[in-house]
């Protein structure tokens, strides 16, 4: 089954790094401790350059998701690179983006989130309202979602110059 909603939000976010270059250069390259306070993000794991996780939405009318997603990770020059990977399946996700350190350290991210829903069937006239109802409102949710992102590496940052491990909050 072909997903029938797709929705895109993009998120830009400088993170000022509390220590190191060499130090906040790892960090940002290591999803597993630079992506552990992100909220909406849930059940990350690495295995080997691919992240896996799961993109928790809570989208009116429509109910809560896990997002299945997937994407490969690459080192490029002062940062990394997230390239999404489609999926299969009625509800999925595709996340990627780039990260670099420049001067300060200041990191820099761009992520770019698409998700892919099915909704019900647009035969009838109340069902087409609906649809456009809850693309409005999911196209809302999403954009709120990812705007944690910024502020979940902000703290994650911190904890990691600190060195703190980032401990993973439950069920993330």
């Amino acid at each position: 089954m072909t997903p029938d909603l797709h929705l895109t939000a993009r998120q830009a976010a400088r993170v000022p790094y509390p220590g190191p270059p060499a130090r906040a250069l790892a960090f940002l390259r290591d999803p597993l401790v630079s992506l552990a306070r992100v909220p909406f993000i849930k059940n990350l794991r690495l295995d080997g350059s691919r992240v896996h996780a799961d993109l928790s939405v809570d989208v009116p009318f429509l109910g809560s998701y896990l997002l299945d997603f997937e994407s490969e990770l690459e080192d490029a020059e002062a940062g990394a690179d997230l390239h999404a990977r489609p999926r299969e399946g009625r509800a999925w996700a595709e996340v990627s983006g780039s990260g670099r350190l420049i001067d300060g350290p200041t990191l820099v991210y761009d992520l770019l989130v698409t998700v892919h829903l099915n909704v019900p069937s647009g035969g009838q006239w109340g069902a087409r309202a609906f649809t456009r109802m809850a693309e409005a409102t999911a196209a809302a949710t999403l954009g709120r979602v990812t705007a944690l992102f910024g502020p979940a590496l902000i703290e994650a940052a911190r904890e990691d110059a600190q060195g703190a491990p980032a401990q993973r909050l439950p069920g993330r």
